[in-house]
């Protein structure tokens, strides 16, 4: 549905496709004034089991800049659209800041390979929440609808953090185009979006802040397939978690 939309829209873009399908076979270009990587596989295939994902999209410039998120949830079927072109009020924040930011971090953080990334957000005194959520806890109950296990729920987890329900979210070694759609909205809606360096391998980690360009994308073979993300609901909580990782290697 999704995508049958974005190929019937005259958006001018050249759809930079990772995953070969039937109906995005022939469209995967990077001719034009923006591109775009979109990846509709998620969604087709959980909507096919029943199961609650999203399908991301971002357009991005020649240099390097994101221009618009969708986040295509289903089960009821609702997208979420951000164009950063044309910012919309501020992220809304619900809660009192404190000392302690409430972190919900993408489920890698949770394994053995950021063990100290971990232990350096618990030292300061930050809950990390992990993807998936743990829906026995009644605060991440009204999420379970797109709590499937693995990517799929980033998406919602970025939505309910812009809702005001978690300070940040981190992803220590996520897929561009499963996260390209969440930070395009995230940042249209007043958010902070960091990229850290793209180190050479997953074990390298050093969470220093990239200062170039956030993404140069010019073909499928351009991207490293893994980044390293922060996206904080305003630069206070994005400064905080950087000073907190700075230097930090595993």
């Amino acid at each position: 549905r999704v995508t049958r939309a974005l190929l019937a829209a005259d958006l001018d873009l050249g759809f930079l496709v990772e995953e070969d399908t039937d109906l995005l076979r022939g469209h995967g270009c990077d001719t034009g004034e923006l591109a775009a990587i979109f990846d509709p596989i998620d969604g087709t295939l959980s909507y096919i089991r029943g199961q609650h994902d999203y399908t991301s999209l971002f357009a991005v410039s020649r240099r390097g800049r994101i221009v618009m998120g969708i986040l295509a949830f289903y089960h009821p079927f609702k997208c979420l659209v951000g164009r950063i072109d044309r910012p919309q009020s501020p992220a809304v924040d619900q809660h009192q800041a404190t000392g302690t930011l409430r972190i919900v971090c993408h489920y890698r953080l949770f394994q053995e390979t950021y063990r100290a990334t971990r232990q350096r957000l618990e030292d300061a005194g930050h809950l990390g929440v992990p993807m998936p959520l743990d829906l026995n806890v009644p605060e991440h109950q009204p999420f379970a609808w797109a709590m499937d296990k693995g990517l799929g729920s980033n998406g919602a987890a970025v939505a309910a953090m812009l809702e005001g329900h978690w300070d940040a979210y981190i992803g220590p070694w996520v897929a561009l185009h499963d996260f390209a759609g969440p930070w395009g909205v995230a940042e249209a809606t007043g958010a902070v979006c960091v990229k850290f360096d793209t180190p050479a391998d997953a074990k390298s980690n050093i969470w220093a802040v990239d200062p170039g360009p956030r993404f140069l994308v010019r073909s499928p073979a351009d991207y490293p397939k893994r980044y390293r993300i922060l996206i904080a609901r305003d630069q206070r909580v994005a400064d905080q978690v950087c000073e907190c990782l700075a230097s930090l290697r595993d």
